[in-house]
């Protein structure tokens, strides 16, 4: 591989981290949202480095998750919307009953809104345009623990 890339053997990663590193309020806020509704995930995760990853993310959560969802499981990556319907046809449940709460506008947002999915977006800071005919079915965060106000909200639910 070296070769065909032309870099020094030397310089050739050996050990790339993969590592999980969950927002600070991830584990009250999937507490709060397995109140709600079953919480699965969605993750782009290669095949290096994804089973480890799938393991940091099911030691620190796997009580809150109902399931992880891969892309190089399930053969494809986010924004294709198929993932996010075959994932609900799994869950045996309606594409337009999914929330999905993501902070990267290209992969989560649009991916999961023209599957047919609500989305809550994490936004970092700045301004985004969404689709002008999205309607209510995105809506914008800037903290994580804001999204279970979202998901209540679309469930009908009081705070």
């Amino acid at each position: 591989m070296c070769q065909r890339l032309l870099i020094p053997y030397g310089n050739f990663p050996t050990d790339w981290d993969r590592g999980y590193v969950p927002y600070e309020d991830a584990s009250a806020t999937l507490d709060e949202l397995a109140t709600i509704a079953p919480v699965v995930t969605l993750s782009n995760m290669a095949v290096t480095g994804g089973p480890e990853r799938v393991a940091a993310v099911r030691a620190a959560h796997g009580h809150q998750l109902e399931e992880v969802y891969t892309s190089y499981r399930l053969g494809g990556a986010k924004p294709e919307p198929w993932l996010w319907r075959m994932i609900a046809d799994r869950r045996g449940v309606h594409i337009d009953r999914v929330v999905h709460i993501g902070d990267r506008l290209d992969a989560d947002v649009y991916g999961a809104y023209f599957a047919g999915a609500r989305v809550v977006h994490l936004r970092k800071e700045g301004s985004t345009v969404y689709p002008p005919f999205s309607g209510d079915h995105i809506r914008t965060v800037f903290r994580l623990s804001d999204a279970a106000a979202a998901v209540r909200a679309w469930a009908g639910l009081s705070a």
